[in-house]
C-alpha cells in the first residue's frame, strides 16, 4: 500500500466499507517537493532551488536524512541537526524524508460504530504502525514494512502493570512487577513473520530479510540493582524469566522494545564491585541494554555505568567546513539521590 492509503486503511480500522468513504473525502494532494525517480543533477537542481527561496532559520526539507535536519543560517552557512536515532523515514511515495509521528489518533467515527473494527487507536510512525484496542491498550499489533506482529499478554493485571510508549524507532513497555512470587511473564505472539531467538533478542524475518526485532529486555530492582532475564519461545508464546540476584528488592522493572531497525545506537558499559575505587576504574565490564550514566550502590556492590553514542554523519557533504558542533542530550529519568555525583562529557 501506498503510505495515503495506509493512512486510510488505519483510519477506517480495516473496514472496506469506510476506506472508500475516506478515499472519496480525501481527495489526492500533490507533494510540495517530489524527488522520487530524480537523477542527481535533478535532485540537485531542486536543492538548489529549495536554498535560494528559503528564509534564514529556515528548513531545507530536501537536504533531510533519517537522522538529520539542516537549517539555512545565511546564503553560505547552514546547521545540521544529527540525532543518534532516526527522526525522519523515507516517504516511498515522493522520496521526501518526513518525521517519524508517534502521535495517538481515534478511528473515524463511523468505524467506530462497527463491531468488526480491528482496533479503537493506532500510531501511523511511517516506517511502521501500532493498532490496538481501548479497553485492552498493552495488547498491540506492531506493523512493519511487510510483517506483523501481535502480542497479547498472559500476565495478571494485579500482579504486573504496564505502561506501553511510544518511540521514533518503535514500541516500549514497561512492565512493573509487584508481586514477590512472581518469576515469569508470558505474552502470546502471533506474526506472519519467522522469529528466531539470539542472546535474548527476538528477530522476526520474512521473504524481505530482516522485518523487525525484540530488543533483549533490561530488568532492574527498586534500587536500580540489575536483574537477569532469561528470554524463551515455547510455541507461540514469548517468556521472560527473571534471576532474582542476593539483595534485590521488588518492585521489579522490565523494558522490552519492538524495534524497526537493527542496530542500537548506543553502548553502555557497566562494571561491578563491592570496592568502589574497583568498579570506577575498571576497563572491562558488562553490556548494558539502556543507556544510563552514574553510579550505585545496591547492597553490598558499586556499579558504575558509561555511555557512549553513535552519530551517522554520512549524510554531511564531503566538502563541506565543520565550524563548531554541540552535543544535547535529554534525561529521560533521574534516579540520582542527596549524596549526588557529577556527571562528565
Amino acid at each position: 500500500m501506498t503510505g495515503k492509503q495506509i493512512k486510510i486503511w488505519l483510519a477506517s480500522a480495516g473496514i472496506l466499507a469506510v476506506m472508500g468513504t475516506l478515499l472519496t473525502q480525501m481527495g489526492d494532494d500533490a507533494p510540495s517537493i517530489q524527488l522520487k525517480g530524480l537523477s542527481v543533477a535533478q535532485k540537485d537542481s531542486v536543492v538548489k532551488e529549495e536554498v535560494r527561496a528559503a528564509k534564514n532559520g529556515g528548513e531545507i526539507v530536501s537536504l533531510r536524512s533519517e537522522t538529520m535536519r539542516v537549517l539555512k543560517v545565511d546564503k553560505s552557512k547552514f546547521q545540521a541537526i544529527i540525532s543518534q536515532a532516526p527522526v525522519n523515514y523515507l516517504d516511498e511515495d515522493d522520496g521526501i524524508w518526513k518525521p517519524i509521528d508517534t502521535s495517538v489518533h481515534e478511528i473515524n467515527a463511523l468505524a467506530k460504530l462497527n463491531p468488526l473494527r480491528a482496533f479503537d487507536s493506532y500510531i501511523d510512525a511511517g516506517d511502521f504502525q501500532a493498532t490496538w484496542f481501548n479497553d485492552k491498550p498493552h495488547d498491540y499489533t506492531f506493523r512493519g514494512k511487510h510483517s506483523k506482529v501481535s502480542f497479547v499478554s498472559l500476565n495478571d493485571t494485579s500482579k504486573v502493570k504496564t505502561v506501553t510508549t511510544a518511540l521514533k524507532t518503535g514500541i516500549k513497555q514497561s512492565h512493573t512487577v509487584i508481586d514477590t512470587t512472581l518469576r515469569k511473564l508470558r505474552w502470546v505472539i502471533q506474526s506472519n513473520a519467522e522469529p528466531s531467538l539470539k542472546n535474548g533478542e527476538v528477530t522476526f524475518s520474512d521473504s524481505a530479510g530482516f522485518a523487525f526485532r525484540i530488543e533483549t529486555p533490561t530488568a532492574t530492582d527498586k534500587n536500580l540493582l540489575q536483574v537477569p532475564v532469561t528470554v524463551m519461545i515455547s510455541g507461540d508464546t514469548l517468556i521472560y524469566e527473571i534471576t532474582l540476584p542476593k539483595g534485590a528488592v521488588y518492585p521489579i522493572v522490565i523494558d522490552p522494545t519492538t524495534s524497526m531497525y537493527t542496530l542500537n545506537v548506543y553502548g553502555c558499559h557497566r562494571a561491578t564491585s563491592t570496592t568502589y575505587l574497583t568498579a570506577r576504574n575498571s576497563t572491562t565490564g558488562a553490556n548494558y541494554g539502556s543507556p544510563q550514566v552514574g553510579q550505585i550502590l545496591a547492597g553490598a556492590d558499586y556499579y558504575v555505568q558509561r555511555t557512549g553514542y553513535m552519530f551517522n554523519t554520512s549524510a554531511l557533504p564531503n566538502n563541506a567546513t565543520v565550524t563548531s558542533a554541540t552535543l544535547c542530550l535529554g534525561v529521560l529519568s533521574d534516579d540520582s539521590d542527596a549524596t549526588g555525583f557529577n556527571v562528565h562529557l
